[in-house]
């Protein structure tokens, strides 16, 4: 959970007003040096465990080994390759919090989101030969491959950049009137659904494969083995490997001392389970959390609407030179790079806030319920901030939200 915790510490330093430019320039100074993460840390290590505390299975990046017919698994070549290419995208996306924020949203716009477009189709392209390549015997007991666990950690990653860029729009002023907050706001309660989604999936995906792993050793335990059969497969086993170990290249051998040394990183550095699930779980709360408020507000200002307190955004006629649907483009141009998730379109968003057929006094009830939803996950928030196991771990420093955050919450959602 390092990665994740330099994130969202990096993320609290790009929304404070007590950093000044110089504060942030140290920062940013000694953030990567030395070709390590504070001129200490390996950076793939970070993203190795990274992907691990989200469910990733380890045959991605396990030592070098052989698959069942004796052949060396090219499985670590490709996680090894693909770790490295993560290096660069996942610094940039560090370095890019310490930045102004005027300056972060167009960096987002004009390069990050188009780079981890690339990476998605990456990802893709891994899982999918991981999944349809001989070494797929060796998946068959891990079934979270069904849902593409590498895509998702890359999508996970591409949300918290979409998240951050919708979030920079209304902190810049950039979105300030209600005709603006109420496209920002939907569109940030899809965007967190979508995250919830993604890691509801992976935590599926976990548990479905501990299961398969229990079953399966469950039966080997069970089921008797034949000593004759393991000599002539390792006979053959044997031929083939002092064939193939003539083939290798240094590119492979230095692709293998990575992943040794991100699996060394693992062992010198480890984070209990208990500390991993506590921060997952905080984790979790926050982004449903922001998922009501932000539906909250949608539905707040379109009751606003129906009420006549608010006039809504102005029609066509009203314009000399664009529209509705051309500002709408324009908001969200920077996500139609990306082809997940997929990007909306204006008419989405006039079905979406379509409540004409709603009664005023269900739709207020609809936002007091959104409202109550995150209260109560906030109560929860706080209840583990405040117990005893949360703060015996050092997640009290790097918590994904610090108290003073989830009361300044609280009172968005009781006011």
């Amino acid at each position: 959970k390092k990665l994740q915790r330099t994130q969202y510490t990096l993320k609290r330093i790009s929304s404070s007003r007590n950093c000044n430019i110089l504060v942030r320039s140290v920062l940013a100074l000694n953030l990567y040096f030395s070709d390590k993460i504070h001129g200490q840390f390996n950076l793939s290590n970070w993203i190795h465990n990274s992907m691990m505390c989200h469910y990733c299975p380890k045959l991605l990046f396990q030592e070098e080994g052989e698959n069942d017919d004796g052949e060396p698994s090219n499985t670590v070549d490709y996680g090894t390759f693909f770790l490295l290419r993560l290096e660069k995208p996942i610094y940039d996306s560090c370095k890019l919090l310490l930045l102004n924020r005027s300056r972060q949203r167009t960096l987002l716009s004009e390069h990050y989101l188009k780079e981890w477009s690339f990476l998605q189709n990456e990802a893709n392209a891994l899982d999918f030969y991981l999944t349809t390549s001989p070494q797929r015997n060796e998946l068959s007991s891990n079934s979270s491959y069904n849902v593409m666990t590498t895509t998702n950690w890359v999508l996970l990653q591409t949300l918290f950049l979409m998240e951050h860029y919708v979030g920079l729009s209304i902190d810049t002023g950039l979105v300030h009137e209600h005709q603006d907050l109420v496209l920002a706001y939907w569109y940030w309660s899809f965007l967190y659904s979508a995250h919830l989604n993604v890691l509801n999936s992976l935590l599926l995906a976990q548990q479905t494969a501990s299961n398969a792993s229990t079953e399966e050793s469950n039966s080997t335990t069970t089921t008797p083995r034949s000593s004759n059969n393991n000599i002539h497969v390792e006979n053959s086993n044997n031929k083939k490997k002092d064939v193939k170990s003539s083939n290798k290249v240094r590119m492979k051998q230095e692709c293998s001392s990575t992943a040794s040394k991100a699996k060394k990183g693992n062992s010198s550095q480890n984070i209990s389970i208990a500390e991993i699930n506590v921060e997952n779980n905080l984790e979790n709360l926050l982004v449903g959390v922001s998922r009501f408020v932000s539906k909250g507000i949608f539905q707040s200002i379109i009751s606003c609407y129906q009420l006549k307190i608010f006039q809504p955004a102005p029609t066509e006629q009203n314009y000399r030179f664009t529209t509705n649907e051309i500002i709408f483009n324009k908001r969200f141009e920077a996500f139609s790079v990306l082809s997940q998730p997929p990007r909306l379109t204006y008419n989405d968003f006039l079905q979406g806030s379509d409540y004409s057929n709603v009664d005023i006094e269900d739709l207020i009830h609809c936002a007091t319920e959104s409202f109550k939803h995150a209260k109560s996950m906030l109560d929860k928030i706080l209840a583990i901030l405040a117990s005893k196991e949360h703060n015996d771990y050092s997640t009290a420093l790097y918590s994904p939200i610090q108290k003073t955050e989830a009361l300044s919450l609280v009172k968005v959602c009781i006011g």
